[in-house]
């Protein structure tokens, strides 16, 4: 089952006639020549999806009813959208004029971030072509549309390109969706990160080299769209860089009160200290990867109990 995050929303918007219809079906099968010889409107909207990315992620298209009468129904298909093609007909200039309706409807109702691609269809009767290539690029200068395409439907010619751009872009906003999901699930751990590398700026040399790395190797991980295959393949490395910390002046001194803490604990007269001995314990390991992290102010002692937070965030044990 794919999340909903994994899923790109597709949008197709336009009069009637202009080939919103074959386009959803050129996308869902891009390597069919689809030629429909009848025309049938499409009633209030339509709904179809496919997996692209090796089936990593969906596009759900709607296709929208380009008829005026239900003009009123296309805001609830374009809220959520990522992806808007902005469809109209080269031959046909009312289908052209009808745009600019459209694109009110877009910026009154789509999400600020939306990628508009307009496209001309009908390139296959482009002898009877009615609407320029540079009346069109005007069009979509003044709108701020940065994609423009001309295309046959039933040739298929230029079709791939806008094909591979749909899908190209589709990707590049489900990494970005990724990421954002990433960054909001592990918002606590990275700001840990970020404090652990300002805190130990100061350093220089092979103690502060060593901190980066391993600030760097945590903040990437928790970045990525599989955490537990980065961790993994990146183990030996980040248990490297902790051997190579170097007990600093303070991590010597973290390490002293770790013991003395433990011996005084050890030493505890049966009753109320030993139970609290044992909790304390347990919440040390839990927390800090250690029952005898009873401290953790010196670098090195960061550093461990940093990789232990993220690595029980992550669910994978170093």
């Amino acid at each position: 089952m794919i999340d909903k995050n994994d899923r790109i929303n597709v949008a197709l918007l336009g009069t009637d006639k202009v080939g919103k219809s074959e386009l959803s079906t050129a996308i869902i099968q891009p390597n069919n020549v689809v030629c429909h010889k009848q025309y049938y409107p499409t009633i209030g909207a339509s709904y179809h999806y496919t997996a692209f990315s090796n089936g990593k992620g969906k596009l759900g298209i709607w296709d929208t009813a380009g008829q005026q009468r239900f003009r009123s129904s296309v805001p609830m298909y374009i809220k959520s959208s990522h992806i808007i093609f902005l469809l109209f007909d080269m031959t046909n200039h009312n289908s052209f004029s009808d745009l600019s309706a459209h694109m009110a409807l877009i910026k009154n109702n789509a999400p600020k971030d939306v990628t508009i691609i307009l496209v001309a269809t009908h390139l296959d009767n482009k002898n009877q072509r009615i609407i320029s290539e540079a009346q069109a690029q005007e069009f979509a200068e003044q709108q701020g549309i940065k994609n423009y395409f001309e295309i046959s439907l039933k040739t298929r010619e230029n079709f791939l390109g806008l094909y591979e751009h749909l899908i190209n872009t589709a990707g590049s906003i489900l990494d970005q969706n990724r990421l954002n999901q990433s960054r909001s699930r592990f918002a606590h751990p990275l700001q840990h990160i970020e404090n652990f590398r300002e805190l130990n700026r100061n350093f220089e040399g092979r103690v502060c080299d060593v901190i980066k790395e391993i600030a760097d190797i945590l903040k990437t991980g928790l970045e990525q769209s599989d955490p537990q295959t980065y961790f993994k393949t990146n183990e030996k490395a980040l248990a490297s860089f902790l051997s190579a910390l170097k007990m600093t002046s303070k991590s010597v001194l973290n390490s002293a009160l770790n013991v003395i803490a433990m011996s005084l604990a050890y030493c505890s007269v049966v009753g109320i200290l030993t139970l609290w001995l044992i909790g304390r314990l347990a919440h040390n390991q839990k927390t800090k990867g250690s029952q005898f992290m009873f401290f953790a102010f010196g670098e090195k002692q960061q550093a461990q109990v940093l990789v232990h937070e993220v690595a029980s965030e992550v669910a994978f044990r170093m």
